[in-house]
C-alpha cells in the first residue's frame, strides 16, 4: 500500500529537531552517531531515562511516514508536559516523572535523503544484526542492494549507533515503527513470553491493529528486534502502520503512549 504523506528529508528532519530543542529545554536532545555520508541518528528524551522505552523509526529510506508519526508524537508529548495537559486521558507531566521514552525517529538518513530502502552504503540497516544473519545472507543476494544484509553483522555506523543507544541506559522495550498494514508483531524472550503476548494483545486492542501470528522462520523477521530480545532479554514489537500522517496519527496515538507505560 502506498503511503500518503508529505515529503519528508534530512533537512526538514534536522530543522524540526532543532526546532523542538529550542522550544522544549525541559526534553533532551542528542546525536547517538551518524551515518555513512555523516547525517546525525538523532535521539530525543523525555521524562526519566532509568525508566525508558525506546521507538525507532525510518529504517527504510522510503519510509517517511514513521519519522513524521515519531516527531509528531514526541512534539504532543512535549506540549502536554509543558502544559501539564492530558493526551488520550494520561496527564502527561505524572507519567513522564516516572516513566521516560526515547525516540530514534529515523535511523536511516541517509536512505530518506536519497529515497532508497537501504542506507548509502547500500545496506538494508533493519537486516544487519547478529541474530540469524547467516540465514539472512543467504536469502539476501548481494547484488540487490534493497536487501542486501551487509558484509558482517554490525558492519554499518547507523546499527552501532542504535546498539549503543540501547546499551547506555536501562529501557523496558523496543517498538520499532515502520510501513505495513496496521499490525502488531511482538519478539519476546522465552520468559515471560506470555506478559510480551499480553502487552501486543494490548496495543491492537486500542489502536484497532491486527496481531502478527509468531515468526517462526529465522531471519525473516526484524533484525533489530532480535538483536534486542537476545541481547537485553526484554521484548520488541513491530508496528506497521499505513495511510496518511493524520490517520497514521489518530490509530497510533494511543498505542505508542500505553507503548510507554507498559
Amino acid at each position: 500500500m502506498k503511503i500518503e504523506t508529505e515529503t519528508l528529508d534530512y533537512t526538514e528532519l534536522r530543522r524540526t529537531v532543532y526546532r523542538y530543542r529550542e522550544q522544549f529545554p525541559f526534553a533532551a536532545f542528542s546525536a547517538v552517531g551518524r551515518s555513512w555520508n555523516g547525517r546525525a541518528l538523532f535521539s530525543l528524551k523525555l521524562g526519566d531515562p532509568n525508566d525508558a522505552v525506546i521507538l525507532l523509526g525510518g529504517f527504510d529510506g522510503r519510509d517517511a511516514l514513521s519519522p513524521r508519526l515519531l516527531l509528531r508524537f514526541f512534539e504532543k508529548l512535549c506540549v502536554c508536559y509543558e502544559e501539564d495537559a492530558a493526551l488520550s486521558g494520561l496527564r502527561i507531566r505524572s507519567v513522564f516523572q516516572e516513566k521516560g521514552v526515547t525516540i530514534l525517529p529515523c535511523v536511516n538518513p541517509d536512505g530518506l535523503e536519497q529515497k532508497q530502502t537501504g542506507n548509502a552504503h547500500g545496506v538494508n540497516l533493519a537486516e544487519n544484526f547478529k541474530p540469524h544473519w547467516s540465514e539472512r545472507k543467504r536469502l539476501r543476494q548481494a547484488d540487490d542492494d534493497t536487501l542486501f544484509a551487509g558484509s558482517v553483522p554490525e558492519s554499518e555506523p547507523e546499527t552501532r549507533a542504535l546498539l549503543y543507544a540501547c546499551r547506555r541506559t536501562p529501557l523496558r522495550h523496543m517498538m520499532v515503527l515502520g510501513q505495513g498494514q496496521n499490525t502488531v508483531a511482538v519478539y519476546a524472550p522465552e520468559s515471560p513470553q506470555q506478559k510480551a503476548e499480553m502487552m501486543r494483545n494490548v496495543f491492537c486492542a486500542v489502536g484497532g491493529f491486527a496481531a502478527e501470528p509468531p515468526i517462526v522462520s529465522p531471519g525473516y523477521g526484524c533484525g533489530a528486534a532480535e538483536q534486542f530480545v537476545a541481547e537485553f532479554h526484554k521484548p520488541a514489537f513491530v508496528l506497521g502502520v499505513s495511510g496518511s500522517l493524520a490517520d497514521a496519527e489518530a490509530k497510533a496515538e494511543e498505542t505508542l503512549i500505553l507503548s510507554c507505560l507498559l
